[in-house]
């Protein structure tokens, strides 16, 4: 008998480690259920109406190995904290803070955790449908609030739920100008320019910032495209213009004037881009002609009238110091009409006070 035992020894030894296996299979089995069981109790819990329960649930299964990397789980997150977002219960309010904005991180998890588009992709998108609306109502109200870093936060989610869609990047850029940061400034508008929007405030603000960032190429690159859109649109033109004048490219933007007044010679706001660009390389002659066509369209153009003024009062000094008496208080007499007439139209204070400052010196001059 004792000669087996060495053989039935060798016998039992597999089984007992077979035996051993298929334990820890079983319990591993059910320790994956119990996890599993986790997320199941969670949706039992959200569709009893138990929030704080769910939420518990779901909360441990967004960090267990076994359920935080599937769509499903994630999902199921999205849904319950939209739940506590939308909950007119102050108890259920209270179980988190930022429930909105958990929601939409969650369910935009829980599409990235499912690229083949299955079930909880689809249900997670159209749950983020009905937050993106949340989000940019929560959003105009924190910016009304002037709470523009919290609008942006709201703003940002919504960019990523419908990231072709102009609304949310509309509402940031308001809110990127409330905080003047030109780089989300540049970050939203470059989307919008990028994703076709064509409204002004979007064409004159992108121009602006460009200018502001000194890329001159690109703001007059904006520009066009926005002149496109918004033809001889004076604010446009105006950055356009400095933008030439900035970036040493005045003879090409007078070029573009130029040409544009050949089919529209009474254009006054052409004419006023072409009297800028002619001063920007000292040509005075060129501008003045400009400003008296503008005038004779437009006899109360503050703009031609003050720029007149001073034009006449300066050419009027440099033919008295030649000593050419006539010559200088007939430019002088000029001046003073141009600053007169401006002065009636100003209503800017130090627009004013200049004019104030220069009729006076006309008025002691002519005497």
């Amino acid at each position: 008998m004792t000669d087996c035992l060495p053989g039935l020894y060798k016998f039992l030894y597999p089984m007992n480690k077979i035996s051993t296996i298929l334990l820890f299979l079983l319990i591993t089995h059910l320790y994956g259920y119990a996890q599993n069981s986790v997320v199941t109790n969670a949706i039992l819990y959200e569709r009893d109406g138990d929030i704080e329960n769910a939420k518990k649930q779901i909360d441990l299964a967004i960090v267990h190995e076994k359920t935080k990397s599937v769509s499903k789980t994630w999902y199921y997150k999205g849904l319950i904290y939209s739940d506590i977002y939308k909950s007119d219960k102050v108890e259920v309010k209270q179980l988190t803070q930022d429930a909105l904005k958990t929601s939409t991180e969650a369910l935009l998890k829980s599409k990235e955790l499912d690229p083949a588009k299955g079930e909880y992709y689809k249900l997670s998108d159209q749950l983020l449908q009905e937050n993106w609306a949340n989000l940019i109502n929560r959003g105009i109200a924190y910016y009304q609030g002037g709470k523009y870093e919290d609008a942006i936060q709201m703003y940002e989610l919504a960019q990523a739920i419908n990231p072709a869609d102009t609304t949310a990047y509309v509402y940031g850029t308001y809110s990127a100008e409330g905080l003047k940061k030109n780089d989300l400034i540049q970050k939203y508008t470059d989307k919008l320019l990028e994703i076709k929007y064509k409204g002004l405030y979007i064409y004159t603000i992108a121009v602006r910032t460009a200018l502001l960032d000194k890329n001159y190429n690109k703001a007059i690159e904006i520009s066009k495209k926005g002149l496109t859109d918004y033809p001889l649109n004076s604010t446009l033109l105006e950055f356009q213009t400095l933008s030439y004048i900035e970036g040493s490219k005045a003879e090409e933007g007078l070029t573009n004037i130029n040409d544009q007044l050949k089919t529209k010679p009474y254009e006054v706001n052409l004419l006023i881009s072409q009297a800028v660009l002619y001063t920007s390389l000292n040509n005075n002659d060129k501008a003045m002609e400009a400003y008296q066509k503008i005038i004779a369209i437009e006899p109360h153009n503050f703009f031609a009238n003050y720029n007149s003024a001073v034009i006449n009062f300066d050419k009027g000094r440099l033919l008295a110091q030649k000593g050419d008496k006539t010559g200088s208080q007939t430019l002088f007499s000029k001046a003073l009409e141009n600053a007169k007439r401006a002065k009636s139209l100003a209503t800017d204070e130090s627009d004013l006070a200049n004019l104030d400052k220069l009729i006076t010196e006309l008025n002691t001059i002519l005497k």
